[in-house]
């Protein structure tokens, strides 16, 4: 080999090499956390915890496009999560999710830090609550949050019981309803 020859090879070598640092460090499109460890305590963005077969269990993540969420989920061997636990990006909830991906049931808190639990099925309806329903719009007092259990869909509540307060006393009013399309019973509370 003439000495031309190996400069080159050796300048291949190196260059090469120092591309696969930078790509592996620089990457377009995403956010890599610094990761150190310290003593005592690990700073990562994503942390997995693997079985023998190198297969993700559990992982604790910050959510690297919001930088907000933390989540703990736990998977199955065939990767899929089952049970996710954290905080969005402040009130933190508790799903279990069935083998199809779909949340089963969750239990949160609402804007204004109420808890809700619901219940769904196959499909992403919620069929079963029970907790503090809020309307839409969180500067609603908390005095005038609706409590209750209510069976139905996603849209409207077919059987409901619930109470909230009224009045500047403070006293409580409820109510059951069970609505048919033919017909709707409404018991108001006295």
């Amino acid at each position: 080999m003439k000495l031309k020859e190996i400069i080159i090879l050796v300048l291949a070598l190196a260059f090469g090499f120092l591309g696969g640092l930078a790509s592996a460090r620089f990457q377009p499109g995403t956010f890599r956390y610094p990761t150190t460890i310290t003593g005592d305590v690990v700073r990562a963005g994503r942390i997995e915890l693997v079985d023998p077969m190198g297969r993700p269990r559990a992982i604790l993540s910050l959510d690297a496009r919001l930088r907000r969420d933390v989540t703990l989920s736990f998977l199955t061997p065939d990767g899929k999560t089952v049970a996710s636990f954290g905080a969005a990006p402040n009130l933190p909830f508790l799903k279990l999710l069935g083998n199809d991906g779909i949340v089963r049931a969750e239990l949160r808190l609402t804007g204004l830090d109420q808890p809700l639990l619901e219940f769904s099925d196959g499909t992403p309806n919620v069929r079963v609550g029970l907790g503090a329903f809020e309307g839409d719009d969180l500067t609603t007092a908390r005095a005038e949050t609706l409590w209750g259990l209510a069976f139905g869909d996603s849209s409207h509540a077919v059987a409901a019981m619930n109470m909230r307060r009224q009045g500047s006393d403070g006293a409580f009013a409820g109510g059951l309803s069970v609505i048919n399309p033919k017909e709707s019973l409404r018991v108001p509370s006295q």
